[in-house]
């Protein structure tokens, strides 16, 4: 492959962000974003990890615990 059919590929990829992080911050998983970079952890490893108080306060973020009085859940 060449350089244009790279860049093709990555222009190809990067259209899928916004609904991969929008996917990923309805389920919880994004712990920190900045700038095109976004580190996603499992919710189960957030509150092994981090414990509950860092884990609600991750899921705020997130705007996921709205979810809780869902049938989504």
């Amino acid at each position: 492959m060449d350089k244009d059919d790279l860049d093709e590929l990555a222009k190809k990829h990067d259209e899928k962000w916004d609904e991969i992080m929008d996917i990923a911050k309805k389920n919880g998983f994004i712990v920190q974003a900045f700038g095109g970079i976004a580190t996603l952890i499992t919710n189960k490893e957030q509150i092994e990890n981090y414990g509950y108080e860092k884990y609600q306060q991750i899921q705020e973020m997130n705007s996921s615990l709205e979810q809780i009085n869902q049938e989504e859940l």
